[in-house]
């Protein structure tokens, strides 16, 4: 696996570009496989000037997401001819048309927004679920939190839910199904599905 951000993942490792195994929690020098590895490439603007060290293909895939949206059509066609890889040439390529592409560049500015607003909602609600959590025990009052996360969300996305899904949700405890819950909740079809999902 393979992840790209523009921000930083772990501040407190130096590299651009950090590989993860998985490995035996008492013996980590243990490796399950050699064919599981995540990479993470941070093209954040600290780790950037590494760029450098890193091999010619890759670099040009990383010289391709962190510039497209930053140069000019001539310096970006001049970086492209210098990098002489006809992968990230096609890329490049496609970029162009979807950018073109007045009802995708729309559809891609309204998943960017309810991102964007999934991510703050989530946020608001762990950081009242924390304030809870103080006064009714740390644990609880996290699960209260990302409860009213999910709900939250339904609400957004569906205006109103019924009261068997809200009472539903509200007895959960598990922290980590109500977190997966309100990723549901965000990426489910409709509020059957989710009802259906959530029994």
């Amino acid at each position: 696996m393979i992840i790209f951000t523009r921000f930083l993942l772990f501040e407190n490792l130096e590299g651009l570009h950090n590989l993860f195994r998985v490995t035996a929690k008492d013996s980590p020098e243990i490796t399950f496989t050699d064919d599981l590895q995540i990479h993470t490439l941070e093209l954040e603007n600290t780790k950037f000037p590494q760029l450098p060290a890193i091999n010619k293909p890759l670099r040009g895939w990383l010289e391709f997401f962190y510039f497209a949206d930053k140069k000019s059509e001539e310096e970006m066609n001049a970086l492209l001819e210098t990098n002489n890889d006809p992968a990230v040439s096609q890329a490049h390529d496609a970029y162009l048309r979807f950018n073109q592409n007045a009802e995708l560049r729309h559809l891609n500015d309204m998943r960017e927004m309810a991102l964007h607003d999934y991510t703050t909602e989530m946020n608001f609600s762990r950081a009242e679920g924390e304030a809870i959590g103080e006064a009714r025990g740390e644990a609880r009052g996290k699960a209260e939190g990302e409860a009213k996360a999910v709900l939250r969300t339904l609400t957004k996305r569906f205006r109103v839910v019924p009261e068997t899904i809200r009472e539903r949700i509200l007895t959960i405890t598990d922290l980590n199904r109500l977190e997966y819950l309100a990723d549901f909740a965000f990426e489910c079809e409709s509020l059957e599905e989710f009802a259906e999902f959530v029994k």
